[in-house]
């Protein structure tokens, strides 16, 4: 059972101030949207959070709210210190840090989402004045969505302290992290991937949707698990039309791999693949599909299966031979070098 908790605190009524509360010439804080064309952006959603609060999830709301004007504009007066400053509207956001006095002006970018692995279930996690937290789930698994872009401060509760960090995401990213278990690092470097799906607890097999990796195009996908018994076959991917159209992945008994690309059959003899927890990884590139265990380039076949992965069936992971899932991780459109050897290392 997957029990992450997501926070995106709204405004209530007794927090929001109208743009006219606050005199034209009263000293406060002044806030200007622009979309990317360097428009002015009128209704967008404004919050104010102090600076250094990490929320978490069910946590209080923002400190005030409100919208910009048909200028684009919003302004409130504030106590003294520092504040950051979230605006949103229609999937963009920024989020700047401010005295109480300044005048920002910024424009408005798509929203980032980050994913990652805690070193366990049941940590919390949230970005400093933004006002989204989450509970990591089975595996550590966790979601931070609706992110504006940037340097993000991500914090994670310990028992005894806050440990903090910093994570750049570029509008419209979608990325992923591993918090250590040890200590943070001042700065996290996150890996692009589209989506992450915990195992830990599901049944097996898993399934993904079909539409998962798209109709067409290149991807890269990463499965982390458990081999159950070192003399049985294993069925690490089975995404095929029922026939010969298709991907699997398959090991027959200890160290023989075969792999299948639309009716063509790769045996590698002398692969083995030992107990304990695994990873293994295929991307497509338009032409080819590569294989790798762990950071190891196990093969390619030439390949187009573009055009007839529509009918494919969901795809399905393992479906033999396997005790357990860690997680799946997937990511649509252009093959990235050293994707797949920087999960190995986590």
């Amino acid at each position: 059972m997957l029990w992450v908790f997501l926070l995106v605190a709204s405004c209530n009524l007794s927090q929001t101030v109208s743009p006219g509360l606050v005199p034209e010439a009263a000293p406060g804080l002044v806030v200007t949207a622009l979309s990317e064309d360097g428009l002015r952006v009128a209704g967008a959603s404004v919050e104010v959070w102090p600076a250094n609060l990490w929320p978490t999830p069910n946590g209080s709301g923002p400190t005030v709210c409100g919208k910009t004007d048909d200028q684009g504009r919003w302004r409130t007066a504030l106590e003294p210190g520092t504040w950051s400053i979230v605006v949103r509207k229609g999937g963009l956001a920024f989020q700047k840090f401010s005295g109480s006095t300044d005048s920002l002006l910024d424009t408005l970018h798509l929203e980032t989402n980050l994913m990652g692995i805690a070193p366990g279930p049941g940590q919390i996690l949230s970005i400093a004045g933004a006002g989204v937290a989450t509970v990591s789930g089975p595996g550590g698994i966790f979601h931070l969505d609706h992110l504006p872009s940037g340097d993000l401060r991500l914090g994670m509760f310990t028992t005894t302290a806050l440990a903090k960090t910093l994570v750049a995401l570029p509008p419209g990213m979608h990325a992923m992290v591993r918090i250590p278990r040890d200590s943070l690092p001042s700065r996290l470097d996150p890996l692009l991937v589209d989506s992450l799906v915990a195992g830990v607890g599901q049944n097996l097999p898993i399934t993904l949707p079909r539409q998962a990796l798209g109709d067409q195009g290149g991807f890269m996908i990463t499965v982390r698990f458990q081999r159950q018994d070192s003399a049985k076959n294993v069925s690490v991917v089975n995404w095929t039309d029922g026939a010969k159209l298709g991907l699997r992945v398959d090991w027959h008994g200890a160290d023989t791999l075969v792999i299948q690309v639309n009716g063509k059959t790769l045996i590698g003899m002398g692969i083995p693949l030992p107990m304990g927890s695994q990873q293994f990884g295929l991307s497509f590139d338009g032409t080819e599909v590569k294989f790798y265990l762990g950071q190891e380039n196990l093969g390619r076949i030439t390949s187009s299966p573009t055009g007839d992965r529509s009918r494919w069936n969901p795809p399905l992971f393992a479906q033999t031979g396997i005790s357990q899932v860690e997680w799946i991780a997937l990511k649509r459109g252009e093959v990235v070098d050293g994707w797949f050897e920087q999960l190995a290392q986590w």
